[in-house]
């Protein structure tokens, strides 16, 4: 064994005979040098788990790649098969359940889309996501090119959770415009509006200039599935779906608390 010393000294001289002896100090560094090593060692170990976990958050990263890019896929082979299929319904409520139920995929599609683009972690741009949502539903009507969904949004980020919400209440209610809003050869404008209502709400408005129905403001024992779903939304949401005539056609709206909308939900 050894131990550590730092020395420290210098020569003492007469005149006569030069160097005559030597003064100085000895210091025990052991334990100094002792911290020093395991400072070392610990230093060492840290880059070295730093290293594994970069490795580590590269390789989940490589996997979530890969898992985002398979979902994609897989949510338009779905959407593509369920278009296929609506093609060769040979009943119109079959065609029409298979288009409610394209929408309801396209509602998670566009969102996966947002995210898997590099979307604000728990939040998306409620004003790009149903801009995208919008379009595809429109590209998917039963006639392409007969409806044009407009959507006038606030740019506004919304948890993804709640973003999912209001895109399943925007599939069901423009997916219903096209089913009842359009005559047949005719062109149908849809407007879908996302706004700030008040200091303390906001107001999801869906409308279209279409001829519309006898109903106008369907009672809620009237009311098809499709509409007690989007209730269903807005009460998830803390707000309510309000329908009022708009034209010649209904104007549904989900009048929603601010809080609400923005909350993250506690997991």
């Amino acid at each position: 064994s050894y131990r550590w010393f730092l020395s420290r000294g210098r020569p003492l001289a007469d005149s006569a005979a030069g160097a005559a002896r030597y003064i100085g100090t000895a210091v025990d560094i052991n334990a100094r040098k002792a911290f020093e090593a395991r400072l070392a060692r610990a230093v060492t170990d840290r880059e070295k788990a730093l290293a594994r976990m970069k490795k580590a958050l590269a390789d989940n990263e490589l996997l979530a790649r890969e898992a985002d890019h398979r979902i994609s896929n897989n949510l338009a082979f779905i959407v593509h098969l369920l278009g296929l299929q609506r093609v060769r319904a040979s009943t119109s409520e079959a065609r029409d359940a298979l288009r409610v139920a394209t929408g309801r995929v396209l509602t998670i599609a566009r969102l996966h889309e947002l995210l898997y683009r590099g979307a604000h972690g728990r939040h998306v741009e409620i004003a790009e996501y149903l801009s995208g949502l919008c379009e595809a539903l429109s590209a998917a009507a039963a006639e392409p090119g007969s409806t044009t969904v407009r959507v006038r949004a606030v740019r506004q980020r919304v948890p993804v959770e709640n973003a999912v919400l209001l895109g399943l209440a925007v599939a069901e209610l423009v997916t219903n415009a096209m089913k009842h809003g359009r005559r047949s050869g005719d062109s149908l404008t849809v407007d879908v509006e996302f706004d700030r209502s008040d200091l303390a709400g906001f107001t999801l408005s869906v409308a279209d200039d279409g001829p519309g129905v006898a109903d106008q403001e369907p009672s809620t024992s009237s009311r098809g599935l499709g509409l007690r779903l989007v209730e269903s939304l807005a009460s998830q949401l803390g707000g309510e779906l309000v329908v009022r005539a708009h034209g010649s056609g209904p104007r549904f709206a989900l009048e929603l608390p601010r809080r609400r909308v923005l909350r993250v939900s506690k997991r």
